[in-house]
């Protein structure tokens, strides 16, 4: 990974990653940058290349987003969502959706009513956040669920009740 500086046109520094994934974010106010390499996501200094921390993932990620605070991160380890906190260095929570029965799945799939595979627990692949940081847009291969910061913050191993959801089918 090298970080150019678009002023001057020079590289600021470069860092080796064995095969840098699907990740590549600035914090909101560019002091970090988080980049996905071999099942871990690293989060280097933006000014220095330094890591400063290093999450371990089950699976490759395929996001990592900053809330608009500065000071937490959200990424999928999955099946879990997980919330880093940036100040204290530590992970907050790893929230789940509740189990999906495949007993179920497999009626749906004999009715012609499935989706493409079973998952036991909905599966993020991306958030975002609102502009006051207030309400977090997950999108899940279940549908999309939109949850309030405050409810994620205060929520332990089982994923809180969205504010607002839709179905994909």
């Amino acid at each position: 990974i090298e970080l150019w500086d678009r002023v001057s046109g020079r590289s600021r520094w470069k860092v080796a990653v064995e095969r840098a994934g699907r990740v590549l974010a600035f914090s909101p106010d560019d002091s970090l940058l988080a980049v996905e390499s071999e099942l871990r996501l690293h989060l280097l200094d933006a000014s220095t290349g330094a890591t400063r921390h290093t999450l371990e993932l089950e699976n490759g990620a395929s996001f990592a987003a900053f809330h608009p605070d500065g000071g937490h991160l959200l990424y999928p380890r999955s099946p879990d969502l997980v919330i880093f906190d940036l100040r204290a260095g530590r992970e907050l929570a790893a929230l789940r959706s509740e189990e999906s029965s495949l007993e179920e799945w497999m009626a749906d799939a004999q009715r012609g009513e499935s989706t493409t595979a079973f998952h036991a627990h909905e599966v993020a692949s991306s958030v975002t956040f609102s502009g006051d940081g207030g309400l977090a847009a997950v999108a899940t291969h279940a549908g999309p669920r939109v949850y309030r910061w405050t409810d994620l913050l205060a929520a332990s191993g089982r994923l809180p009740d969205p504010a607002c959801a839709a179905s994909s089918k």
